[in-house]
């Protein structure tokens, strides 16, 4: 092990500084190399509570070491075929062009963040709660006066006496706004008057939290506590006396319609064992706050990708079942039926018995059986979004069998459906024919999650990988109409 790693390490070093000397005329670039246990130190052995996010270029994590704070990402390449020598050779080129920006990060990385997030994404989600679209637009003035700022070319900074101009004009105009605490009142009593309204009478069992209850069960909102992020908000785990709990503080502007569908369906399901169960909310913030049952394991997410321990193709499979029952449930056990729109392993939390909870109803919407629901805006993960909703913008219960093929293929090739994901963006094409050419070249052994446990593997196991599969694909056919019904996808899942 220590001689293989001690040549990998000549190898990918040699050819390393091969490229930095070619390409840096004579500067010198002070990289630290860290070692492997170093990096395994920083991130508590690459625990799921260090995990930042995951893009084109990688898996990100936090971590710490000797006072530092670090961003470390583990490369991921779109080329699921490629040879290690092209994996190796395209980590050296992004080492080197990174050598080359050395200097240049902080203005370039911001510009680049600003460009391609929403000033609500941008800005410390611990002042987001009750920004309106005046206070946006002063941070929106604050980012781009701080961005002239870090400007490469010393001539475009501004002088600091107009800086100081800036800040004040700006510091000025939130004054003559109202403080947002002043409408939280009247913003939750609306609020609850509309849901109250909504609900016809019906009884809603749900605990009214106060904003201090809410800061002493996360030590104030302590980073500490946060274990996900989604699209829309923030999750934290809260102490009470009684048990855990988990704490969805909603940092996303355009709120409203958000918090009002995730309210909605969240108490309108609570009672099914795969819904996670909505306890109560708080009003005493400017964006009402949603208090859920404590969600134990974290999301499906983390348990398949990062997890120490692997779920066995049993225990997913077993996963797959429930999340396929639920979704035949909102499809036709309800008098209008509901398309979640937002299936994935990101939104599915598990308890401490791994019972799955889906969750996230925030996109959601109810349309009579056999309809399509028009929209104009497009909004979802890429990579779950069915093609007719990207190019049509039309929504029906299709979408959601769509969605569930996709978490099919990630229940069963893991991570790798990611690099696929990143090989539509970078080729074009559709998800289903970059899987069925990843199938093509592979056989069932090599497609399945490396981290499935494969000892004790007979053919009966393999026969339901390939049945899996299969009904995957069929549940991603391009042709909506072509789809099976979530009723048929769950009858089939229950029969293996």
């Amino acid at each position: 092990m220590a001689a293989d790693r001690k040549r990998l390490f000549i190898t990918n070093g040699s050819l390393l500084q091969e490229k930095l000397i070619s390409s840096s005329n004579g500067r010198y670039y002070p990289f630290h190399n860290f070692s492997i246990e170093e990096l395994e130190k920083a991130t508590n052995n690459y625990a799921p509570h260090c995990f930042l996010s995951y893009n084109l270029l990688g898996t990100w994590y936090k971590g710490s070491l000797d006072g530092r704070v670090l961003s470390i990402c583990i490369p991921r390449y779109p080329n699921v075929h490629a040879s290690r020598n092209q994996i190796i050779n395209e980590i050296v080129n992004d080492v080197a062009i990174a050598a080359h920006m050395e200097g240049h990060f902080a203005g370039n990385c911001l510009k680049y963040h600003v460009q391609c997030h929403s000033i609500n994404e941008v800005v410390d989600y611990r002042i987001l709660p009750g920004g309106g679209v005046n206070e946006q637009q002063q941070w929106q003035a604050a980012v781009e006066l701080a961005l002239k700022c870090l400007e490469t070319s010393k001539d475009k900074r501004p002088a600091m006496e107009e800086v100081t101009k800036i800040l004040w004009q700006i510091e000025r105009s939130l004054a003559t706004f109202p403080e947002r605490h002043s409408s939280v009142y009247d913003d939750g009593r609306i609020f609850m008057e509309e849901m109250i309204a909504s609900y016809e009478g019906r009884c809603l069992v749900l605990q009214s939290f106060s904003g201090e209850e809410l800061k002493k069960m996360t030590n104030n909102y302590h980073p500490d506590y946060i274990f996900c992020c989604s699209n829309i908000g923030i999750w934290y785990k809260g102490n009470t006396e009684n048990g855990n709990i988990s704490i969805y503080k909603i940092s996303n502007v355009n709120w409203c319609e958000h918090v009002k569908n995730e309210f909605k369906f969240a108490a309108e399901l609570s009672s099914h064992k795969n819904v996670l169960k909505l306890l109560g909310y708080c009003l005493e913030t400017s964006i009402p706050t949603l208090v859920y049952e404590s969600t134990g394991n974290g999301t499906l997410f983390d348990e398949i990708h990062f997890h120490p321990a692997p779920l066995s193709f049993h225990s997913r499979l077993v996963i797959a079942r429930q999340i396929a029952d639920l979704v035949a449930y909102l499809h036709t056990a309800l008098s209008t039926p509901i398309i979640s729109k937002n299936i994935k392993s990101a939104n599915v939390f598990l308890d401490k018995h791994h019972i799955p909870k889906l969750s996230n109803f925030s996109q959601s919407v109810q349309i009579i059986d056999g309809e399509a629901f028009p929209t104009n805006q497009i909004e979802g993960t890429k990579g779950y979004m069915s093609p007719e909703y990207i190019t049509e913008g039309i929504v029906t219960q299709e979408f959601d069998v769509y969605n569930f093929g996709v978490l099919l293929f990630e229940l069963l090739i893991g991570l790798r459906l990611f690099d696929l994901f990143h090989l539509v963006d970078k080729e074009g094409g559709l998800l289903l024919d970059h899987l069925q050419n990843f199938v093509k070249w592979h056989s069932i052994n090599e497609v399945v999650d490396p981290k499935i446990p494969k000892n004790e593997v007979g053919h009966d196991e393999q026969q339901k990988w390939e049945v899996v599969l299969e009904l995957a694909f069929r549940c991603m056919v391009t042709a909506k109409e072509e789809r099976p019904k979530m009723v048929e996808v769950a009858t089939e899942l229950n029969k293996l």
